[in-house]
């Protein structure tokens, strides 16, 4: 297998290697696990996990403060962080069933004004490895 990576990510990539693991071909390979694990579409049953995302304006906090009260089943906590002027972070610990949480994340991303959607969720029915 050979991939092409441009040469500013390599670098980065190379300093990540060099200080966390044995090689570069185990970064990428964890890299990719890691991907996998977060783009799965299949998670079923009970999860616990993180979500991340950043939004802008006043549209958006409202609309996510409503869907944060429509939610209250599977938000456990929040934290929220000013990153500039009109810029928020916030992450969301989330428990329960996956098709509720997977359904929020949507939600989420079909707010006008959010970007960098991030989850990782962890299956509770499933051996951690």
């Amino acid at each position: 297998m050979s991939i092409t990576i441009p040469e500013k990510l390599l670098a980065e990539l190379d300093k990540i290697a060099a200080r966390s693991f044995r090689s570069r071909s185990q970064a990428i390979a964890e890299a990719v696990r890691l991907l996998l694990e977060n783009s799965r579409e299949d998670v079923r049953g009970p999860v616990i996990g993180l979500v991340t995302y950043r939004f802008t304006g006043h549209y958006a906090a409202e609309r996510l403060r409503r869907l944060g009260h429509q939610y209250l089943d599977v938000i456990v906590s929040t934290l929220h962080v000013h990153a500039g002027e009109d810029e928020c972070i916030e992450a969301l610990v989330v428990k329960g069933e996956s098709e509720r949480v997977l359904r929020l994340v949507e939600d989420i991303r079909r707010v006008r004004g959010v970007t960098g959607v991030n989850r990782a969720l962890i299956s509770l029915t499933r051996e951690l490895r």
